[in-house]
């Protein structure tokens, strides 16, 4: 037996400027494999659609950028963020990101300008 419900879960993901309301029921895998809704490109009312994956693909460059205009050398990213030489050099070439850890961390120290570079759409 099947339940039905008039409920429809769903939340707000908000980067930047740009909001966008994610209902459960409409992102529902199909049977084929494809998604439905948001991940689909189907726009909820004005706002823009977020490609997941280009986001995670963009955000090494746009973590160095970050880091690049708000740190004056690879020893002071290793200083502010508590990281190896290692992991802040990748991050200052653009060959990693940070996680989520490290980019609450940087938008703590940087309330304005590490979300406006992180998170508002080009």
């Amino acid at each position: 037996m099947q339940h039905v419900s008039a409920f429809d879960p769903a939340f707000v993901i908000r980067l930047g400027s740009v909001a966008v309301r994610v209902s459960v029921a409409e992102n529902a895998s199909l049977e084929n494999g494809q998604s439905s809704g948001f991940l689909a490109g189907q726009k909820s009312g004005a706002a823009r659609m977020v490609d997941p994956f280009q986001v995670r693909a963009d955000f090494p460059e746009m973590w160095a950028r970050y880091i690049r205009a708000n740190f004056r050398s690879v020893a002071a990213v290793v200083a502010a963020f508590e990281v190896s030489e290692r992991t802040a050099r990748k991050w200052w070439e653009g060959e990693t990101g940070a996680h989520g850890g490290h980019v609450a961390v940087a938008c703590r120290m940087h309330p304005v300008a590490a979300p406006a570079m992180l998170f508002d759409a080009e």
